[in-house]
């Protein structure tokens, strides 16, 4: 009923008759018309009733003492004369960030293609898989999402045995990645491209997902490894674009946008001829820039920052080193003399 309704009434079949305040009256048929519907706590067992539930999970706030759940075992006990079906608990699922709890009555709703678009869907089943469900947690949006994948990778890893933990985390670990898997799970362990890595790679080469599954081609080893890669690097396209915050993007620099003191120039012209100089790998090419700022009594810090400043016009970034060697030498190199 509304507030405008001043009488209801059933006639114990199928019709609802009812008055507004206005005098208007009406019976309708509730098998035909669908405006009438049950109570909620009413409408639950009667549904458990007609669908011959067995397993019904509900929400915190439905499992409280006197709460829907319990009126519901009651009304099916009485009204229906069958036990209630076995129930769990679940948590609240927040959105990392958000306001509150996730909720459709609120409006506070996070779409299985919201989470799709930055959560491989073994990830994504993981969310739920890996936590127990009278735990509230979060879907995150944020920088946990590196994290996350990390987290559902070292899992992976346990599952096929390349990383050891004790017998009871090893169990609990094995069991929500069977849970979280989608399909057949392989004999081997799929290749793991690491979520925070392709996020650098992915702004290096302007998020040409084609380029970045170009870099990792050698290590791929059949076309699973290939259409994971693909999925993650996507994920990973869209995360940058949608959520990731300003202090994790960047764009390098075709051209310095800043302007060095004499003594910044140098330094970085010597470190670009040192680049020509030979292959480097990133702890070499690390330990060449302490090095340099030591011969040169130039602070390290600063160096950093001038840096940073001339390759992607921020004061900080990913690790110089092994940043340099994915840019590539050669754009570096240029970016460097040209100060």
């Amino acid at each position: 009923g509304t507030d405008d309704v001043t009488d209801l009434t059933w006639d114990g079949k199928w019709g609802v008759s009812y008055k507004l305040t206005d005098g208007t009256t009406e019976t309708v048929d509730i098998r035909k018309d669908g405006n009438v519907k049950l109570k909620w706590r009413i409408d639950w067992p009667m549904r458990w009733n007609y669908e011959k539930v067995d397993f019904e999970p509900g929400g915190k706030d439905h499992s409280t003492k006197g709460g829907s759940f319990d009126t519901g075992k009651q009304i099916c006990k009485e009204v229906y004369g069958f036990d209630a079906p076995t129930y769990v608990m679940y948590d609240f699922i927040r959105i990392k960030g958000g306001s509150g709890k996730m909720s459709s009555s609120s409006g506070e709703v996070t779409t299985l293609t919201d989470v799709l678009e930055i959560y491989e869907p073994e990830v994504a089943r993981y969310l739920f898989a890996g936590t127990r469900p009278n735990r509230e947690f979060a879907i995150s949006f944020d920088v946990d999402v590196i994290a996350i994948y990390e987290e559902f990778d070292k899992v992976e890893r346990v599952y096929f045995g390349e990383h050891e933990v004790n017998d009871k985390d090893k169990i609990k670990m094995s069991v929500a990645y069977e849970l979280s898997y989608i399909g057949k799970i392989p004999k081997t362990i799929p290749y793991q491209p690491s979520f925070r890595h392709l996020t650098t790679l992915l702004q290096i080469y302007e998020c040409d997902v084609d380029k970045v599954i170009g870099y990792f081609e050698k290590e791929l080893k059949n076309n699973h490894d290939k259409t994971r890669l693909r999925t993650r690097a996507t994920c990973a396209v869209n995360w940058i674009k949608k959520y990731a915050p300003d202090e994790f993007t960047f764009t390098v620099q075709h051209e310095s946008q800043v302007t060095l003191a004499k003594e910044e120039k140098e330094i970085l012209k010597i470190l670009a001829g040192k680049l020509e100089e030979k292959e480097w790998d990133d702890k070499e090419l690390h330990e060449e820039m302490y090095i340099l700022c030591k011969n040169t009594d130039f602070p390290i810090k600063d160096f950093f920052k001038v840096a940073y400043n001339v390759l992607i016009n921020k004061d900080k970034g990913p690790r110089l080193a092994s940043f340099i060697l994915e840019i590539g030498k050669e754009r570096v190199v240029k970016l460097f003399k040209s100060v």
